[in-house]
Order: C-alpha cells, then sequence, then structure tokens
C-alpha cells in the first residue's frame, strides 16, 4: 500500500516538475527577447575575431543544461513566491535601462544572469530559487566582464616568460611590452595575457567541482588548480613562441600565427588536471548523480502562476522605457556641424587641414575650422552624436581626442568665460612633428560642460531618459612653441569670446538646432 502511495506522490511530482520547466523556459526565452540588443552585443563578441570569449556559446549550452536539470529539481522545495526578488527584478531592470542609455555594454550584459536568476527567484521562492544559482552563476564565464584581468596577466606574462627565457638559456631584455632576443623582439601584446585559456580553465574546473564533488572546500581548490595550470599553459606558450622564433631566426610560422599552438599546449595541460581532480575525487560519494532528478515536493500553485505574468512585466519595464526614450533618429543619421561665424578678436573659421585629426567612432557629424589673431592661430574641432550605440557612442575605448599623434599627457583645466564663470576642462598635449600641440576639450552633453567620462554616462543617461540624446565633444588646440604658455593663453581667450553660452550648432535635415 505504501509502496502504490509513493508512487502515485511521484508521478504526481512529476507533472508538478514538469510544469514548472515550461515557466523557467518562458522566463529565460523573456530575458533574451527584452534584452534582444544586450543579447546580439554579447553574440557578437563570442563570435569575434579576437578570439577571447570564443568559448561563450558552449558556456551558453552548458548553464542551459544545468537549468533545466535545476528545474528537474525545483519540486523538493517550498513553492513561496517572494515578492522581494519581484521588486529587485525591477531594480535591475532599471539599471540595466540606465546603461542601455549610456552605452555601458559591461554594465548591460551583467544584467542580464541577474535579471533571470532574480525572476527565477521571484517565481519559485528563494528557498526553492536557490537550485538556479549554479546554472546561472556558470553563464559569467561567457561575459566580458573576465576582460578587467587582461593587463594583469599581461603584466604577469612578461615576468613569467622573462624568467622561462633566461633558465632556458635564452638571452633576453624587457624593456616594457617588449622582449628583446639575438634573433629580433617580441611584443607581448594584450592578447598574449592568456585571458581566454584562464576563463575556460575555470569554467572546466567550476563545471567538474559542482557535477562531481559535494565537498565545496574541494571545488574552491579545483578552481585554485585549473586557474593554475591554465596561466602556466600561457606562459609556456609564450616563452616557446618566443625561443623557437630565436632558434629559427624568426623564420617560423609560429612567429606570426601562434593561437592554434596555445590551444595545443592547453589541451595537453588539461591531462594532469583532470588527473587532479580525480584523484581529489576518489572519496565522494557514488550516490545518486547531482544531474539526476528529485520528484518529491509540493505542487505548484495558482500565486507560482500570478508570480510569473508578474515577473513577466517586470522585466518589460527597462526595455520598454527605452524603446519610448531613446532617440528617434535612424542609425545613419547625419548632421552638419556649424562653426561659430564671428569670435570676437579672431578671424575664421577656415576650413583647412591639420595635421590634426580627432578620431570619434560613428559620428553623426564633425567640424573643424582654424581661427587666426595677432598673436596666432587656434583650431576649433566640434563634433555630435544624434544617438548612440555599443560602437558608435561619444565616450568610447577607441575614439582619441588625438587622432593619430602619439599622445604625451593629459590633464586637467579651468576656464573661465565673459561673466567670470568657470569650468573643467580636460588637456592633452601630442606630438606635432617636431613640437607638440596641446588640446583643450570637454563633452557638451544637454546644455552642460562635462569634464570626466564617469560624469558624461551619467548625464547622457539623464539626458536620454528626458528624450535629448543629442551630445558630442567641443575642442580647442593651439601649437606649442618651445613651451606651451603662449598656446594657453590663445587657447583660453579663444574659450572666453566664445561665450558661457556656447552650445553645440547643427543643422539636420535643413532644420538648425542649438
Amino acid at each position: 500500500m505504501g509502496h502504490h502511495t509513493t508512487q502515485a506522490r511521484d508521478a504526481l511530482s512529476l507533472r508538478d516538475s514538469q510544469r514548472a520547466l515550461p515557466l523557467v523556459l518562458l522566463v529565460s526565452i523573456a530575458v533574451v527577447v527584452f534584452y534582444w540588443s544586450t543579447s546580439v552585443w554579447l553574440a557578437g563578441e563570442w563570435s569575434s575575431s579576437n578570439a577571447l570569449f570564443e568559448h561563450g556559446y558552449l558556456v551558453l549550452l552548458i548553464s542551459t543544461v544545468l537549468l533545466l536539470s535545476a528545474a528537474g529539481r525545483i519540486a523538493t522545495e517550498p513553492l513561496q513566491p517572494s515578492w522581494l526578488a519581484l521588486a529587485a527584478v525591477v531594480a535591475l531592470s532599471l539599471g540595466w535601462l540606465l546603461a542601455r542609455v549610456a552605452s555601458v555594454a559591461l554594465v548591460q550584459t551583467l544584467a542580464l544572469p541577474a535579471l533571470l536568476l532574480g525572476a527565477l527567484l521571484a517565481i519559485f521562492g528563494l528557498a526553492a530559487g536557490r537550485v538556479f544559482v549554479p546554472a546561472v552563476a556558470y553563464f559569467a564565464f561567457a561575459l566580458p566582464v573576465w576582460e578587467v584581468l587582461k593587463e594583469p596577466l599581461r603584466d604577469l606574462t612578461i615576468v613569467v616568460v622573462e624568467a622561462f627565457l633566461k633558465l632556458g638559456g635564452v638571452p633576453t631584455v624587457i624593456e616594457g611590452a617588449l622582449v628583446h632576443i639575438p634573433a629580433g623582439t617580441f611584443r607581448i601584446a594584450s592578447g598574449c595575457s592568456g585571458l581566454n585559456f584562464f576563463v575556460v580553465g575555470l569554467a572546466l574546473a567550476a563545471l567538474y567541482g559542482y557535477v562531481f564533488y559535494t565537498s565545496n572546500v574541494k571545488r574552491v581548490l579545483l578552481l585554485g588548480i585549473g586557474m593554475a595550470i591554465a596561466m602556466l599553459a600561457n606562459w609556456i606558450r609564450v616563452a616557446s613562441v618566443i625561443a623557437i622564433g630565436n632558434a629559427s631566426d624568426m623564420q617560423s610560422a609560429l612567429v606570426d600565427d601562434h593561437q592554434t599552438f596555445g590551444w595545443s599546449v592547453f589541451v595537453v595541460a588539461l591531462l594532469p588536471f583532470f588527473g587532479i581532480a580525480m584523484w581529489l575525487g576518489r572519496k565522494e560519494p557514488h550516490g545518486e548523480s547531482l544531474m539526476a532528478r528529485s520528484w518529491t515536493g509540493p505542487r505548484l500553485q495558482r500565486r507560482n502562476l500570478i508570480a510569473a505574468l508578474a515577473v513577466i512585466a517586470a522585466l518589460a519595464v527597462g526595455p520598454v522605457w527605452a524603446k519610448l526614450t531613446m532617440s528617434g533618429y535612424p542609425e545613419d543619421a547625419e548632421a552638419r556641424v556649424n562653426l561659430p561665424l564671428a569670435v570676437d578678436g579672431w578671424n575664421g573659421p577656415v576650413r583647412t587641414g591639420s595635421s590634426w585629426q580627432p578620431h570619434f567612432e560613428g559620428v553623426s557629424g564633425e567640424a573643424m575650422g582654424r581661427y587666426g589673431s595677432a598673436d596666432g592661430d587656434v583650431w576649433m574641432y566640434v563634433n555630435v552624436y544624434l544617438s548612440q550605440d555599443q560602437g558608435r557612442e561619444l565616450i568610447y575605448i577607441h575614439n582619441r581626442i588625438g587622432g593619430e599623434s602619439n599622445e604625451l599627457n593629459a590633464a586637467t583645466t579651468r576656464l573661465t568665460g565673459p561673466s567670470g564663470e568657470a569650468f573643467t576642462a580636460r588637456v592633452m598635449d601630442v606630438d606635432d612633428g617636431l613640437r607638440s600641440r596641446r588640446i583643450v576639450y570637454w563633452y557638451e552633453i544637454d546644455g552642460r560642460r562635462v569634464a570626466t567620462d564617469l560624469r558624461a554616462k551619467l548625464e547622457q543617461a539623464k539626458a536620454v531618459l528626458t528624450g535629448r540624446p543629442e551630445a558630442g565633444v567641443v575642442a580647442v588646440a593651439a601649437v606649442c612653441d618651445f613651451e606651451c604658455s603662449g598656446a594657453d593663453e590663445r587657447i583660453a581667450r579663444f574659450v572666453a569670446r566664445l561665450g558661457d553660452d556656447y552650445r553645440l550648432d547643427y543643422t539636420v535635415k535643413g532644420e538648425r538646432i542649438r
């Protein structure tokens, strides 16, 4: 009799767990669809030729399998929806919105797994929803947040590779990122950091430990081992390529293309890793696999379905707001920037070529002109973005106010307008042949002059949400003679003559906008 009761209970719970699975799939799909722009950008990073996150699709697949497995075990816990988690979903959606309008891709991508986990906790409750944490957290290995480790890993690689080469008898002189050997010079670039091996090593260790270990101490230990072996494999790769280059008088094909060689070294390094992993797990209990389903527990109730509907609405808050407030300009919209035509005490602008050519990705419009006075010339550069998105934005890593010129130093300065109102601007010195050129610039966002990137992002987010997405940069430059005091004076005098009320001035489809 008891046997039949257990079978009936298990069959009932099986149906309930199968009902939980569609909810998990529904929420997962909702996150992808609602946050489509971020999902597409992330997929682009995985498909990028830089190969740093080409493992992203595999991590996504593994994370999905773990998520579905967790859905099969959800019925072992009480299912009490969490309205606190629902509030967190709304907050996260609004956080994504701010990152979206400010074009901060890193924050947008970090929001995806946080939103998914918050949604699942809201539907199934904090106690039951904990089974989803490992699956969602595993997705972090596919996110570009790891790029913050690129430079530290590269610097460590330089130190270790120098030691390896000297131990191997290769005469080596290190100069920054340059490695001088008798046969030539190698540059240890950011791509030599081994970041991809590092992240993949951690991902493998995390997966193995989660599936085969029950001890958290062993899981953490295996993470450390995976990290160490991944870094060691990269150090061996870089040192071997340099040594081979020296032995072949720089004629080996590995000198120019060593990515495949690197993965070969990494695969070989996995042999001792799995050997150590199996040795650590030799005393682990051999009971039911973590991936196996358990079918005991309470039924899904109407409140869980109501919570699911509330979660869908909460997930939509940020994307809907973004759709309503972001610029109506198409991506290829163009603007004609208007330079000031009458600056007291100055002649110009003269549209003439200059060795100084700022580089900004995806601008809607830009203009440069030279203004002359009895004391010398200044050049004014102005651009405008009618709308912004990833890869075409005012604050972007590939934008360079100095253009192709070498940047010498950077600082800030205070400029004063005719009314005595002072504001902060940035200063950049760049090479200009035998002389240097001083550039003073600031961002113009919703009528505000902003000097720092962080404040510019915040002001940009606020401006977009209030329907004024247009933003740009204003720069004034002068050539220094033996020193830059004369250039500073000319720039300060020119900016003062612009007036405190100077703002971006441009024309879109025949309509002048200021």
